[in-house]
């Protein structure tokens, strides 16, 4: 986030020196502390996120076991695909095929088209989207988000969507943002999530500021806004 911040804001922010390879287990893989188990999907978000920060050879092979291993199912394949499409490991072959398995669930889709859109392959992943995303899509009013069967499970999804529709510039971007703006999982975090999600969408952002006026009858003035800076006026029904 720190790095994000300077990159895109020009904003110098101290934080404490920090060996994320206390974060990595003997096999490679990256863990949530430095006491619990590697975890595969915080594994391949790190892959894209962090670059000199981690032992990156030994994450490449924990991912490259991953496809294999008695844990393997098609979700767990597609989000070890993805951590090697950060590695630009030959995968698209392996993508193609996946892309066809029916018993993937809307994360493991996701994680395919963020594969794809990673590999520069984002007409693809936009079309993948289209035809095997979208129709597990909720729709409420200015709201979309991931059909699951818990809360958290859809926040965790639906922000993994926002970093895709950022990615591959999808028209449903708006309204993952709008659903995820005042919602946090209750027993997880989705941070890595949204660090991707930030990380897509920065670069392709406006950077001048926002002006404008207003007026409702006896309140009125201009603003000027930026860097993030939110402005709220308080009217009354009438």
């Amino acid at each position: 986030a720190s790095a994000l911040l300077e990159k895109h804001f020009g904003e110098k922010v101290e934080t404490a020196p920090m060996t994320l390879e206390k974060y990595q287990s003997y096999n490679g893989g990256v863990q949530l502390l430095p006491y619990s188990t590697e975890e595969l999907e915080i594994s391949a978000m790190s892959a894209h996120l962090f670059n000199e920060e981690l032992n990156r050879s030994s994450l490449r092979n924990y991912l490259k076991l991953s496809l294999t291993d008695s844990l393997v199912d098609s979700d767990r394949r597609a989000i070890a695909l993805y951590g090697l499409s950060a590695f630009d490991e030959p995968v698209l072959s392996k993508l193609q095929k996946l892309k066809k398995d029916t018993s993937l669930t809307i994360k493991g889709k996701t994680y395919v088209a963020l594969a794809l859109s990673s590999f520069g392959a984002k007409e693809e992943a936009s079309e993948y989207y289209k035809s095997a995303i979208e129709p597990s899509i909720e729709r409420n009013g200015s709201y979309a988000y991931a059909k699951a069967p818990r809360q958290d499970q859809i926040i965790l999804s639906t922000t993994l969507l926002a970093a895709l529709a950022a990615s591959v510039d999808l028209p449903d971007i708006a309204a993952f943002e709008s659903y995820l703006s005042d919602r946090y999982p209750r027993e997880t975090l989705n941070n890595f999530e949204r660090l991707l999600y930030a990380k897509e969408i920065l670069p392709k952002l406006d950077d001048e500021d926002v002006s404008f006026s207003y007026e409702a009858l006896d309140k009125k003035g201009s603003k000027s806004l930026k860097d993030g800076e939110r402005f709220v006026i308080t009217l009354s029904p009438e």
